[in-house]
């Protein structure tokens, strides 16, 4: 997304005054005063003229096939979580979508979304990027991504508790459609589902009849 972040400065409120002038050097060392020297401000503008002659040297290998020198070709996926994050996948050179979020269209919102909204969306995925698979996670909602238009029932340790698909599998209309739009929207093409968190394949495929 391009957002720069900083993290791990404790106390910073306390630290510097309000509306005190700050200066991010690199993506891992960020340095904040109230009087910044200008050495600072020099080694910020080096530091953005060195991202930018990365990228372009990076823009022109973009086409450049992911191959080990033994000939073992490697295939580059993008994460993406939004819609509007599908024109960086081509952009990137990627080959495929490693992980299609779907979790966004359950957050924000009072009641979830039906199987037409869920195909439609993974349809629109489908038309951007029509030459490029995709792995398609299942909904992992739970932990640290609560959603109002669920029932969530409060728990002492939500991460290691009822979600992802141990919620979808005691929540069947939510499970199930899902999966309808997914295999809708995949039509002939090949789609790989992902079932978040740990899980024992029984608990999902059909139970065999031992012969009598």
């Amino acid at each position: 997304m391009d957002i720069p972040a900083i993290v791990g400065l404790h106390d910073l409120c306390a630290t510097i005054c309000p509306a005190a002038m700050t200066s991010c050097s690199t993506a891992t060392r960020a340095s904040s005063s109230s009087i910044p020297p200008r050495r600072h401000f020099r080694n910020t503008e080096r530091s953005s003229s060195e991202k930018v002659e990365v990228a372009e040297r990076l823009g022109l290998i973009r086409d450049t096939a992911s191959t080990t020198s033994d000939g073992r070709h490697i295939i580059l996926s993008a994460n993406i979580e939004l819609p509007g994050e599908l024109d960086d996948v081509s952009g990137s050179g990627a080959e495929g979508v490693g992980l299609y979020r779907t979790e966004f269209l359950y957050l924000n919102r009072a009641k979830p979304p039906d199987e037409e909204e869920q195909f439609e969306n993974y349809r629109l995925r489908r038309r951007a990027l029509p030459t490029l698979f995709c792995h398609h996670p299942h909904l992992d909602i739970g932990g640290d991504k609560p959603s109002e238009s669920l029932e969530q029932e409060h728990e002492q340790n939500p991460f290691l508790g009822c979600r992802a698909i141990r919620y979808c599998l005691q929540h069947p209309n939510i499970f199930k459609p899902q999966l309808r739009a997914i295999l809708r929207a995949a039509a002939d093409r090949q789609r790989r589902i992902m079932y978040p968190d740990d899980f024992r394949p029984r608990r999902i495929t059909p139970r065999q009849r031992r012969p009598r």
